[in-house]
C-alpha cells in the first residue's frame, strides 16, 4: 500500500511531525520488528538529552539559586507534556520532603487533563496566564514552558506571561520555535521524528522524563536535599520508605540498625536530624536549632557537615572543623616523625649519628639471630671505629612478653648509658624501647600497659636517644610510639604507648634485610599494609573526643590528611613489591622499598592509628602457641605478628566498607597497581587474599590452630583493645566481632 509523498510545506512543520520514510512498511512487521524500531528511538531520546546538558545545568543552577532564595519552580505544559510536568512536581514532594507550592506544575485543562484529555485545552494562551496570576507569581520565581513542538500556545502565553511579570523562564522542547527563542533559557533537545510521526508521547516525551528527572534531581542536590546517593530528606510515610531511612542513618553515621531506628523514632523520622544527633551525639532540639546564617545543623547535613571519609571531592573542611570544635569533637590533629636517614650504606653513617645526639656510651639492644650474618659484629665495628663505647643486649623473645620486656629494663637499670642503638626486627625495638622507657623514669611494666589491662601510666619527660636499625620490612616500630607485648598469663597481647616512646632516628638500610627468610618478609610486609590500610580508613580525627588538655591527647588520633599521604604510598609499595621482596632477598629494589614503605606506613598509622584487625589480631597471637610460621625457629611455636593480624582484615575491611567506599576502593586499586572494575565491597579483601595466597601467608584463623569454639575466647581478647577499637570507622561490638572471625577462619 504506497504512502502519498509528503506535502511540500513539510520541511517548515516541527521535527518530532515529519515522517521517517524507512518505516514505511512498519505496520507489516511483526511485533520483535516494531518493538526493536520504538527502542531504538527511545535511545536516540537518552543520547540527545545527554548533549543538551550544557543549556540543561545552566537551567538547574539559576533555579537553585531562586529556590534556595524562597522562589518556586512553575512547569507549564499540554497533554504529554503537561502530565510529565504533574509527575515530576508531585515525586518531589516524598523523595526530597519539598513542602506542597514549591514547584506548582500548570497543565493546560486542569486536573482533568491529567487522567483524560481536554480537547482545545493546548490552544488556550489566556488560561496560563491566569493561573500565574492565581499563585501571584512574580520575580522570585521560575517558570519553565514544555513542549516537544516548541511552540504549544498553552505553554508559550504562560512562558510569555511570565517574562511579564519578571519571572526567569526556561524551555525544554524538541524543536526549535518560539518557546525557544522567548525563554531565558532554551534547552533543545533534538530527538528528530517519531516512529509514529508526532506522536510525541514517544521518544519526545521520553527525553523530556529524563530532563525533568535530570533537572528536578540536580536542584535538589544544589539545595543540600541529598547527601551522596543517599536521600536524606526523604519523607519516611511508609514501611518501605521507613527502612530505607534506617539504611541510610546506618550508612552515614556507621551506626548500628537499632541505634538508627531509635535516633529516626525520636527525630521523627527526619533522616538529616537523626544523623546529626548520632554524630554530634546530641538531642533532637539541638540537632534543630539554627546555626550560622540560620540554617539547622540538620539542615547543613547535607552540605558539608558529615564524615569526611564520605565527603568524596566536595568537604567543607572549615564547616566540619567549626562544628566537631563546637560540639566537643577534635579539631586538632599532629605529626610528630622519627628522624628517617634512608639507603643502602646508611647503617655505615651509625657512628656520626650517635655522636651528633651526644651518646658516648650504648646499649646495643640486637637480635642475636643477627650473629650468623655477622651484623651485630659490624654495627659493633662502627660503634668502635667512632670511640662510643657499648654494652650488648640480646635476650629477645620474638613477640615479646612482659617478662622479656621486664629482663630488659633490668639491664638497662643495671648498665648506665646516654642512650639506646636497636639492631633487628620490632620485637627488638620495640624491647628497646621498654628498657629506655623503665630505666629512665622506673616503675614496672604492667604500670605502662594501656588500660583496661595496664595501669595507662603516662612516662612524665622525654626519654634518651634511641637509635633504630631495623632488619625487617616489617612492624614499622622505628617510627611509632608503640611496644608491643604478650601477657601469657592472661592469655592476651596489649602495648604500651607514649608520643615520648617514638625513636629519635630510624637508620633503614635495604642490606640490612638481604638475609631475612622468605617467610618472615612475607609476615612482616602483610604488618605493613594492614597498618597502612587500618589508618588510611580510620575514623577521622575531627569525629573524635576533644581532649580535656593536649597532654590528653592520643598517640592514634584517626586518619587526617598527612597521615593518609604516608599510608597510600606505603599500600602502593606493598602491592608493588611484597611478593617479589619475598621471593628473592637478593632483589634490593624489592626489600629496600617495603623497609621504606614500612617506615613510611609507621609514621601514617603512628598518628592516625590502627584498629579491628590488630585488636582481633591480639588475642590471636596470645591465645594458642601452636602454629610453627614459615621462616622461623621450628621450636618455638607462635603466631608471627603480621600473619595474626592479616587473616582478620578481609572480612574487617569488608566491615568497614561502607564508612568510606572510596577509600576502600582506592586502598584495592594501589594493592592491584590498576583502577578496579566494578568496585564494591569485597574489592578490597579480594586484593588482600590474592596478595596472602602469592607470599604464602596462612588461609584464616583455622590454620593459626583456631576452631570456631574458640571465637568467644578471642572477641573478650579483642574486646579489651578500647584503644585500638575506638578508631574504627563503624562502631565495634561482640556481635561484629563475631561474624568477622567466623568469616576469617578460611578467606579461601
Amino acid at each position: 500500500h504506497p504512502l502519498p509523498a509528503p506535502a511540500r510545506h513539510a520541511a517548515a512543520m516541527p521535527a518530532t511531525e515529519t515522517i521517517r520514510r524507512d518505516l514505511d512498511e512498519l505496520d507489516r512487521a511483526d511485533s520483535a520488528t516494531i518493538m526493536a524500531a520504538l527502542l531504538d528511538q527511545e535511545q536516540e531520546a537518552a543520547a540527545a538529552v545527554k548533549r543538551a546538558i550544557p543549556a540543561l545545568a545552566r537551567l538547574a543552577e539559576d533555579v537553585a539559586v531562586r529556590l534556595e532564595a524562597g522562589g518556586r519552580l512553575f512547569y507549564a505544559g499540554a497533554g504529554t507534556s503537561g502530565r510529565l510536568a504533574v509527575l515530576d512536581a508531585v515525586e518531589c514532594g516524598p523523595t526530597f520532603s519539598l513542602p506542597d507550592g514549591v514547584i506548582i506544575p500548570l497543565i493546560a485543562g486542569g486536573a482533568a487533563a491529567v487522567t483524560g484529555a481536554v480537547e482545545g485545552a493546548e490552544d488556550d494562551a489566556a488560561a496560563a496566564a491566569a493561573l500565574l496570576d492565581d499563585h501571584k507569581a512574580g520575580p522570585a520565581d521560575v517558570l519553565v514552558g514544555i513542549a516537544a513542538s516548541g511552540r504549544t500556545p498553552f505553554t508559550l502565553g504562560a512562558l510569555r506571561a511570565a517574562a511579564a511579570r519578571g519571572l526567569l523562564t526556561g524551555a525544554i522542547v524538541n524543536a526549535d520555535g518560539p518557546l525557544a527563542t522567548s525563554a531565558d533559557i532554551a534547552v533543545v533537545i533534538a530527538t528528530g521524528a517519531e516512529v509514529l510521526a508526532g506522536s510525541t508521547r514517544l521518544s519526545a516525551g521520553t527525553s523530556q522524563k529524563l530532563a525533568l528527572n535530570a533537572l528536578s534531581t540536580t536542584v535538589m542536590m544544589r539545595l543540600g536535599k541529598t547527601f551522596g546517593p543517599y536521600m536524606v530528606d526523604l519523607r519516611a510515610t511508609n514501611a518501605k520508605l521507613r527502612a530505607r531511612a534506617i539504611r541510610i542513618v546506618r550508612a552515614i553515621a556507621g551506626v548500628p540498625e537499632a541505634d538508627a531506628k531509635d535516633a529516626l523514632e525520636t527525630s521523627g523520622y527526619e533522616v538529616k536530624t537523626a544523623i546529626v544527633m548520632l554524630m554530634l551525639r546530641i538531642g533532637t532540639t539541638d540537632a534543630r536549632a539554627p546555626r550560622g546564617g540560620g540554617r539547622t545543623i540538620a539542615h547543613r547535613a547535607g552540605r558539608g557537615i558529615v564524615p569526611p571519609a564520605l565527603a568524596r571531592s566536595r568537604p567543607r573542611m572549615e564547616e566540619i572543623m567549626s562544628q566537631t570544635a563546637d560540639q566537643g569533637f577534635e579539631s586538632v590533629f599532629t605529626l610528630e616523625a622519627t628522624q628517617l636517614k634512608y639507603g643502602i650504606g646508611a647503617a655505615d653513617e651509625l657512628g656520626w649519628e650517635a655522636k651528633r645526639l651526644g651518646l658516648r656510651h650504648v646499649i646495643l639492644v640486637a637480635d642475636p639471630m643477627l650473629h650468623q650474618f655477622g651484623l651485630i659484629e659490624r654495627i659493633e665495628g662502627i660503634l668502635a671505629a667512632s670511640g662510643i663505647t657499648f654494652d650488648r643486649f640480646e635476650d629477645i623473645h620474638v613477640e615479646p612478653t612482659i617478662d622479656s620486656f621486664a629482663r630488659a629494663a633490668a639491664f638497662a637499670e643495671a648498665h648506665p648509658c646516654d642512650g639506646f642503638i636497636a639492631l633487628g626486627g620490632g620485637s627488638t625495638i620495640d624491647t628497646a624501647k621498654v628498657a629506655n622507657l623503665i630505666s629512665t623514669h622506673g616503675g614496672a611494666v604492667i604500670d605502662y600497659v594501656n588500660p583496661p589491662i595496664g595501669g595507662g601510666r603516662k612516662p612524665p619527660g622525654p626519654l634518651r636517644p634511641l637509635i633504630a636499625l631495623p632488619t625487617t620490612s616489617g612492624s614499622g616500630s622505628e617510627a611509632t610510639t608503640v611496644a608491643v607485648l604478650d601477657i601469657p598469663e592472661l592469655k592476651v597481647k596489649s602495648g604500651i604507648s607514649h608520643r615520648y616512646m617514638r625513636p629519635t632516628l630510624a637508620m633503614v638500610d635495604p642490606a640490612l634485610a638481604r638475609t631475612t627468610p622468605a617467610g618472615v618478609t612475607a609476615s612482616a610486609g602483610l604488618d605493613v599494609i594492614c597498618h597502612a590500610v587500618e589508618s588510611y580508613i580510620s575514623k577521622p580525627f575531627n569525629q573524635r573526643p576533644k581532649p580535656a588538655s593536649p597532654d590528653d591527647r592520643p598517640p592514634y588520633q584517626g586518619s587526617n590528611p598527612v597521615a593518609d599521604i604516608w599510608s597510600l604510598q606505603a599500600i602502593e609499595f606493598g602491592g608493588k613489591y611484597l611478593a617479589r621482596a619475598v621471593a628473592d632477598g637478593e632483589d634490593y629494589e624489592a626489600r629496600g622499598t617495603m623497609m621504606l614503605g614500612a617506615t613510611m606506613a609507621g609514621i601514617g598509622f603512628g598518628t592516625a592509628g590502627v584498629h579491628i584487625p590488630h585488636a582481633c589480631a591480639y588475642p590471636i597471637a596470645g591465645l594458642k602457641h601452636v602454629y610453627h610460621a614459615p621462616g622461623y625457629s621450628r621450636n618455638h611455636a607462635f603466631v608471627p605478628h603480621g600473619f595474626s593480624v592479616i587473616v582478620t582484615s578481609p572480612a574487617a575491611f569488608r566491615y568497614t566498607y561502607d564508612a568510606a567506599p572510596e577509600k576502600h576502593i582506592r586502598a584495592a586499586s594501589l594493592l592491584r597497581g590498576h583502577d578496579i572494575e566494578n568496585p564494591g565491597p569485597d574489592s578490597l579483601p579480594a586484593a588482600l587474599i590474592d596478595l596472602m595466597k602469592a607470599v604464602g601467608a596462612p588461609s584464616g584463623i583455622a590454620e593459626l590452630g583456631y576452631t570456631e569454639a574458640d571465637i568467644p575466647a578471642i572477641i573478650d581478647g579483642a574486646l579489651k583493645q578500647q584503644r585500638l577499637l575506638a578508631g574504627s570507622p563503624k562502631p565495634v561490638d561482640a556481635g561484629i566481632l563475631e561474624t568477622i572471625l567466623r568469616q576469617s577462619m578460611r578467606n579461601w
